[in-house]
């Protein structure tokens, strides 16, 4: 019979149709992932019951899968379900504690639940006992078993209702449920009546938050005791129950269910209700006729799994849960499915997953539940039901030893092995270990007790041998054949002097085994004088030193580099850093962390942290915080912390820092146990041994103990270094050898002398009233150069005292020092330490561009530096349209003059008697041997070292009335007569031929014309102006001329 084109579209429409639904209905058998290899372990933990444990090595990674096969037919096999602590379903328990307080010898977790409540979603049967109905929905299977131990997999129902005492009747949904959606998708407690018993737990639900009333009627011996609308939860009577209402089933209660009434309730689970020992709720059937069923919900992905089936014969059990996570693959739903049809199980039932997935059993031999898998979030979730699978069976003769312990060990080491006792029906049996002989067979090594020391690489058995009874245990001794890899860790050891580090070793075998050795169980080898290895440390030598530090195992040599002692390397001048932050413990504790401001103490450069502290409120140990940001992050494997330390008196506080580590652990370091200096000193820590890199500085902070130092102060931080772990470099690369030399000094004769290739000192006849010079190189400075970083090296010019008063002062000798670094040789600066103020200061200079060579001149002998300037250039905004705009950007460049906040010069503004002298002394660098002036007025103390140097110079004088007069200011007349005495000039006989000569003083008349011949200070207009005040920009440009004068000028 033919048909028609449409008629035949339609057709195979329908077909494919057919075939696509098939697909989805009836899916193959195939797994996703591909095995590699299997291990297999199974024993019995009770009789007629085993444990399996299944590693599979897949195309995905590893899969860990358990299983426990109940043999249901065996009459000491019980099978029962478990619920949350005290027997209550909203007592989540975890499912080991549930199997050990059950009695059980294993258990799985069993239902899904509202994790709110803690309640289970399905049914609930212990002991033939309904403790929750089955979900109102056709999606949901559940597992029970029966009285007669025939297990069964369906989607249960419920009946029941609730009878008032006027024969009035309303169907009852629920005993002991959570919220949850029934089948058209509404809530399971609107407009319905539900029950809780006092397996639900404590007290009653309440009032539920979704819904507009609820109404709950306490029942006690079927009387009604309370009708409640939208209270809270109330106590369930032990020998009663709550029911809770909502909608036009609360209507019904409080029409029907009056205090004092009495009240009845029937209910019942279908099919077999009344023949269920044990049931438990879960989802879809996985397994149907022994293929993978049709799923009604399917949670995807690869997951944690829990499941349960059973034989077609409904003789065999099988409980399995899924490892997802903790180094596990975890499956699919449709691959469990497949997973339990392999074993044979005719139906099978997903149950609760994820973290919920949890096996427990009493292994062989022990007399404790242990957990079997690893839960996705490593600890067991706690859950409200499990599958407990109990045994009867009574004690019994001794029948057999489980022993314990490494299958693989290496050669040279030693291993410990135990034995466990089990009797006929499997129940643990006590057994003392010294009941117990061992041996190895073949003779590949000796037992002395329990602890076998293997001797030579093979396989043999251990065995144990008890009453008469022995059992074996295969092992496998490896040697160098079947090494491939010796770790040693710590990979490097960089330690301090006499400190020491835990050893381990990991030996990879051929076939992948990873083996944790001890090192006292292998042979060491040391080269260099570095160290030994002590029990299971290393521990250093008390010299510093390089080396290396070799494992053998059988041969097979691993190579650890050692280095002991530290080198101490730069790492941070807090230059630029301004992440500063405080911190104070107890809250008391006030204070600020910040950085340097100038005028401050600073140690090199122009940057330090100024740690300011208040603990006078904190009436306890305290402790004040300098933190360094989120942490200064600390690069390579430091051993140990620098820092510069301004104590400024102390106040005997603890110097600290505060470490975090690669583990995030918090390592202290101490600093000084006292902080009781004046001053800068230079201050070290050591790191503890046990830090793990990389590391972060967190913060450097001061303790305090003694309740009676709780005081206020500062301390300021600068330069800090790490003590690196030392190399060959190191310890090769030699410090510098300090170049001397010595000059003999002639009278009348011009004496030189060079100290290596660098310094050249020229000293004019009769400048020095001493008879030698000597000159030595200083390779370390630990005096602070605030503003300035050194060039090394250093040096020292000694020689007798000389005379600084009056006319028998001594002349300038000139030095000039080659700088051989990279920086603009304009920033750099000769100067001179001054031990009295304990400060540098600045002698006169002049610089060589080409031949980057640095000449000064000085009459005092002492320490010298050469320094780079790195503080920042003045830049003033007031000097634009001034005459003298040149010769103010070059002294404020060198150092030599200052201006206001601001960033004003004020170059018209008037000058003082102290502010021109220490113009001056700056200039030349000047020091006083004694500051104790006799003026009868006071010198400001800015001041009085320049006055007090120039008074002894016979530069300046008081007035007749014996005061200095500081704050006078300077006229030009004035001003003239100290530049002639400062630098000595020639007396000229050339007049000035001022027109205003007439108003020029006679005192200042040689004086000035002395200045205006060496092109000093001049007038302008033909006018000297000699009663005008000196500006500051005059007095500038004046010194300026001064030190190209005095720098030019022989003598």
């Amino acid at each position: 019979m033919k048909r028609s084109k449409l008629l035949n579209r339609v057709f195979n429409l329908i077909l494919a149709v057919c075939f696509m639904l098939v697909s989805v209905v009836f899916p193959g058998n195939a797994l996703a992932y591909t095995v590699i290899n299997e291990d297999n372990f199974e024993e019995p933990i009770a009789e007629g019951v085993t444990i399996r444990t299944i590693t599979q090595y897949t195309s995905e990674g590893t899969l860990k899968i358990y299983v426990l096969k109940v043999d249901l037919t065996n009459p000491y096999v019980q099978v029962n379900t478990m619920v949350g602590t005290g027997s209550k379903l909203t007592a989540a328990a975890p499912v080991t504690k549930m199997t050990e307080n059950a009695g059980a010898v294993a258990g799985i977790n069993g239902d899904f639940f509202q994790m709110d409540e803690k309640a289970p979603i399905g049914l609930t049967v212990q002991d033939g006992e309904i403790i929750s109905s089955p979900a109102q929905r056709n999606d949901m299977y559940g597992f029970g078993i029966t009285t007669d131990k025939l297990p069964m997999i369906n989607i249960f129902g419920f009946e029941g209702q609730v009878k008032a005492a006027n024969g009035q009747t309303y169907p009852l949904f629920g005993v002991n449920k959570p919220t949850y959606l029934v089948s058209n998708g509404v809530s399971s407690d609107k407009d319905t009546l539900n029950l809780y018993t006092p397996r639900w737990g404590d007290k009653s639900r309440g009032k539920l938050p979704e819904l507009a009333e609820t109404v709950e009627v306490v029942v006690e011996n079927d009387v009604v005791k309370e009708v409640r609308t939208n209270m809270a939860g109330v106590t369930i009577p032990q020998n009663g129950y709550v029911l809770s209402a909502n909608g036009k089933a609360a209507a019904w209660v409080k029409e029907n269910l009056k205090p004092g009434t009495g009240v009845s309730v029937s209910y019942r689970i279908t099919p077999e209700g009344e023949n269920l020992q044990a049931a438990v709720g879960g989802q879809a059937m996985l397994v149907n006729y022994g293929k993978r069923s049709w799923f009604t919900q399917n949670i995807t992905g690869k997951r944690a799994r829990t499941s349960i089936g059973y034989t077609q014969d409904r003789k065999t059990m099988y409980l399995v849960v899924v490892d997802g996570g903790n180094g596990s693959r975890g499956m699919t739903q449709e691959e469990l499915a497949d997973f339990m049809a392999s074993l044979g199980c005719w139906q099978a039932i997903n149950l609760d997953g994820g973290g919920s997935s949890t096996m427990a059993a009493r292994l062989l031999g022990d007399n404790s539940i242990s957990l079997i898998n690893k839960p996705v979030y490593t600890s067991q979730r706690a859950v409200p039901t499990g599958i407990g699978i109990f045994s009867t069976a009574p004690a019994g003769e001794f029948k057999g030893l489980k022993i314990i312990g490494d299958r693989y060990l290496l050669v040279g080491t030693t291993r410990s092995y135990s034995a466990k006792g089990y009797d006929e029906h499997y129940n643990p049996y006590k057994v003392e270990p010294s009941q117990i002989t061992w041996r190895v067979e073949p003779d590949l090594g000796t037992f002395e007790g329990n602890v076998l020391t293997a001797h030579k690489s093979g396989d043999a058995k251990v065995i144990a041998s008890m009453n008469g009874v022995e059992q074996a245990y295969d092992i496998h001794i490896l040697g160098a054949a079947d090494i491939a890899k010796v770790e040693v860790f710590p990979k490097a050891i960089e330690l301090n002097e006499n400190d020491s580090v835990a050893l381990s070793l990991v030996v990879t075998a051929k076939n992948g085994i990873r083996f944790n050795v001890k090192a006292s169980e292998v042979q060491w080898e040391v080269q260099g004088e570095v160290g030994q290895v002590v029990g299971e440390s290393f521990v250093a030598a008390g010299t510093k030193g390089t080396g290396q530090l070799t494992a053998v195992v059988d041969g097979v040599k691993a190579v650890v580099p050692v280095r002991i002692g530290a080198a101490e390397k730069p790492y941070s001048g807090l230059e630029t850093f301004q992440a500063y932050r405080f911190a104070g413990y107890p809250a008391g504790v006030t204070g600020k962390f910040r950085a340097a401001v100038p005028g401050e103490p600073v140690f090199r450069g122009t940057g330090a942290g100024i740690l300011e502290y208040d603990l006078t409120k904190a009436g306890t140990t305290a402790a004040a915080y300098g933190r360094f940001g989120d942490g200064l992050p600390l690069p390579g494997h430091p051993l140990g912390l620098g820092v510069w330390v301004y104590g400024n008196g102390g106040n005997n506080h603890w110097l600290r820092a505060k470490l975090v580590d690669a583990n995030g652990e918090e390592k202290l370091v101490d600093l000084a146990k006292n902080v009781n200096w004046q001053g800068w000193k230079h201050v070290t820590g050591k790191f503890p041994a046990d830090i793990k890199y990389p590391v972060k500085l967190s913060s450097i902070y001061v303790v305090e103990t003694d309740k009676n130092r709780l005081n206020k102060g500062f301390i300021a931080l600068d330069e800090l270094t790490l003590l690196m772990p030392v190399t060959a470099q190191d310890l090769s690369a030699q410090a510098p050898e300090p170049k001397s030399v010595f000059i003999d000094i002639k009278p009348g004769s011009v004496a030189k002398g060079k100290l290596g290739d660098n310094v050249e000192i020229s000293i004019p006849a009769n400048a020095l009233p001493i008879r030698q010079v000597s000159m030595s190189e200083k390779w370390s400075l630990d005096m602070a150069t605030p503003g300035f970083n050194p060039v090394l090296p250093a040096f020292e010019i000694t020689g007798e005292s000389l005379s600084n008063t009056g006319a028998q002062r001594a002349k300038p000798y000139t030095l000039s020092v080659k700088y051989t670094g990279n920086a603009d040789i304009n920033r750099i600066r000769l100067m001179k330490w001054n031990p009295g103020s304990q400060k540098w200061t600045q002698v006169p200079q002049k610089v060589d561009k080409d031949r980057r060579i640095v000449t000064a001149k000085s009459e005092q002998m002492g320490l010298f530096a050469l320094l780079q300037d790195v503080r920042p250039v003045p830049v003033f905004n007031d000097i634009n349209n001034s005459w003298a705009k040149g010769q103010i950007e070059q002294m404020a460049a060198k150092g030599l003059v200052s201006g206001f906040p601001g960033n004003r010069f004020l170059p018209q503004k008037g000058v003082t008697r102290a502010e021109f002298v220490v113009l001056l002394s700056n200039l030349f660098g000047w020091s006083a041997n004694n500051e104790n002036l006799q003026f009868k007025d006071s010198i400001p103390v800015w001041a009085r070292g320049a006055v007090a140097a120039a008074v002894e110079r016979g530069i300046v004088a008081g007035y007749a009335d014996g005061r200095f007069q500081p704050d006078k200011m300077i006229n030009r007349a004035e001003m003239a007569v100290i530049i002639n005495k400062c630098l000595q000039l020639p007396d000229s006989k050339q007049p000035s031929a001022y027109a205003d000569a007439g108003k020029i003083p006679a005192w200042a008349v040689q004086a000035i014309r002395n200045t205006k011949v060496a092109g000093l200070l001049k007038g302008s207009n033909n006018l000297f102006r000699p009663q005008d005040t000196a500006t500051r920009a005059e007095a500038t440009v004046v010194l300026a001329n001064m030190l190209e004068y005095y720098m030019n000028t022989a003598e």
